[in-house]
């Protein structure tokens, strides 16, 4: 089986920051819509949802939980995180992990015991249903382990608790601990289901699907490089990147240099004037005129006599060259996701997701961009955003607005009409401000200027303490 499409199904969450529970359903009618927007104030839950489905890709890829995970979980309340794809158009997958924060002992050089918090996988559940058979659906592979600490795997039959077994069964919960991965994504676990025969076909490629290929084909764009853009902390801007062509693909992350020219390799240099390639058919019409490039500046020898090339990243305009670093911040962040962008819209297999996507972003802009890409985009585009203008652009069914209901925290308003404007039907219920899936907890005017005369107050009061003080 290859995978051909793939898309979003449902996110169901649990006590991950300020959401108790809430669910994304990136279906609407029976379709998966191919670009699903979250709108809601400050503090509502929509940059949790981004960081979620980064979580999921890192521990179905086998990869290393980033250790920011601990500021999304408190210690009394596991979070729970469940995700639903459609492959292929015929299966629905299911992934449902819970993940604990805990306090570990550890003794240090002097023998003196220390705490420290660390995470760990509670349970995991892989399942698959067909929508071409029906019927409930297989666990493909589950684990748990109870107060007691312990182990078990699903189906039984499958993981049968030979001693053999047993002691396979704890390695692989070890190697999650000491490693931060997922327990039936991990390698042992990989291992023991490449050798048992216990394993249909159809379950064992789906499994391979997921630990594969899924990673490549997921392109998140954290609120992180957004912070690493706006602060202009000259690091480098990452450039998400898919190159398919001849049967042979490339993709991953670039480190685009924007402070001072760079050291890279032939081959990455390669790359990224196939990307420039691909990115300057579109940019033009983005930005008019505006072209980027990357130039070679000199070639030298590494450590280990291999050649190096030392370059900058550039920008044209009108005939006109000047270091890429130069340009805004918006740009910056337009030429960073665009490459996955272009992937999105062409390719049914791939899932872009932007936090805040309108910062740096001019309005109208983006309300275009998102028009075609809702109405061409083969793939699947999740994206928060605080600026309107998408509202008006985008159909109710794309949308997804947040709650002051931390138990209920994602809703998709279906009572508006077809001529309704989605913009002002959203300003009219923050104004209203009732019923259960309120909005907004609303603020008052008088209230914020009264609240910064106090602040002025304190200062002042501040200032008189500390000069008697100086006296």
């Amino acid at each position: 089986m290859k995978l051909q499409d793939l898309k979003i199904n449902s996110i169901e969450i649990e006590n991950f920051k300020n959401v108790e529970h809430g669910v994304v359903e990136f279906y609407f009618k029976d379709k998966v819509q191919n670009v699903v927007g979250l709108y809601g104030q400050n503090g509502s839950g929509k940059t949790t949802i981004i960081e979620v489905l980064r979580v999921i890709d890192n521990l179905i890829a086998g990869n290393e939980m980033d250790e920011e995970l601990l500021d999304m979980l408190e210690e009394n309340k596991d979070g729970l995180a469940k995700i639903s794809f459609l492959i292929n158009k015929k299966n629905i997958v299911y992934y449902d992990v819970k993940i604990r924060k805990l306090q570990k002992q550890s003794n240090d050089d002097l023998n003196s015991s220390k705490s420290k918090e660390t995470i760990e996988i509670v349970s995991e559940n892989l399942s698959i249903k067909s929508l071409e058979n029906g019927g409930q659906p297989r666990t493909i592979v589950a684990y748990q382990i109870d107060e007691q600490n312990k182990i078990e795997f699903f189906p039984k039959y499958r993981f049968p608790q030979t001693k053999i077994n047993k002691t396979v069964f704890s390695l692989a919960v070890r190697e999650s601990r000491d490693n931060l991965k997922s327990v039936i994504f991990g390698n042992v676990i990989k291992g023991y289901l490449s050798d048992t025969k216990n394993f249909d076909s159809d379950l064992r490629e789906i499994y391979n699907i997921l630990s594969t290929e899924l990673t490549d084909n997921i392109f998140i764009f954290s609120n992180r490089i957004n912070g690493l853009i706006n602060a202009n902390m000259n690091f480098p801007i990452p450039l998400h990147f898919y190159l398919e062509e001849s049967g042979q693909r490339a993709f991953g992350v670039l480190p685009l240099p924007t402070a001072k020219a760079a050291i890279i390799t032939p081959l990455q240099l390669e790359i990224v004037k196939r990307v420039f390639d691909q990115i300057n058919v579109v940019l033009p019409n983005i930005i008019p005129d505006l072209k980027i490039g990357i130039k070679e500046l000199s070639k030298q020898l590494a450590d280990d006599g291999k050649e190096q090339l030392i370059v900058e990243v550039t920008s044209e305009r009108g005939g006109k060259i000047i270091p890429f670093r130069s340009e805004s911040d918006g740009i910056k962040k337009i030429v960073s996701i665009l490459s996955s962008l272009i992937n999105a819209y062409s390719s049914s297999k791939a899932i872009v997701a932007i936090d805040e996507l309108d910062s740096g972003i001019y309005e109208f802009l983006l309300g275009e961009l998102l028009e075609v890409l809702s109405k061409g985009a083969r793939g699947q585009i999740v994206f928060t955003s605080h600026n309107l203008r998408p509202l008006e652009v985008l159909d109710k069914q794309n949308i997804i607005f947040t709650t002051v209901n931390p138990e209920q925290r994602y809703i998709r308003k279906n009572n508006i009409k077809k001529n309704n404007n989605l913009r002002d039907v959203y300003i009219r219920n923050i104004q209203v401000g009732d019923g259960e899936d309120k909005l907004y907890n609303p603020t008052n005017t008088f209230e914020i200027q009264k609240s910064f005369r106090r602040a002025k107050n304190l200062r002042n009061r501040d200032k008189i303490k500390v000069g008697i003080v100086g006296d």
